[in-house]
């Protein structure tokens, strides 16, 4: 990628992240701590599915904010980026591409998405 197609994807990211609602956000790092720790893969989808069970009701506007979400789940140290994909489960996502992440700190039920 250009120094000027990075520039404008990590812009976009940014953008997406301040958009986002802080309590969303904070309740997203949650579910990739509490994800990561019982899965040894997972993705945003199942983040998503922590959310819908333990904070039902915390949502925000800006659903961009689950990429720049998902590197700082990284950046915490909980998981690391794989290089396969599966479709979404959300219906909205119409079976979008997911990255399975892998976790760095599973101690639990070892699970394959």
């Amino acid at each position: 990628m250009s120094d000027d197609g990075e520039r404008g994807k990590r812009d976009g990211m940014g953008r997406a992240e301040r958009a986002a609602d802080p309590v969303w956000w904070q309740s997203m790092l949650e579910a990739g701590k509490e994800v990561a720790e019982l899965r040894d893969r997972f993705t945003v989808d199942h983040l998503l599915d922590w959310m819908h069970l333990h904070r039902p009701g915390v949502t925000t506007h800006e659903m961009r904010a689950a990429g720049p979400l998902m590197v700082e789940v990284g950046r915490l140290g909980y998981a690391v980026p794989t290089d396969r994909f599966v479709p979404s489960r959300q219906p909205l996502c119409h079976k979008t591409p997911r990255r399975v992440w892998a976790s760095l700190i599973c101690g639990g039920l070892d699970e394959r998405p």
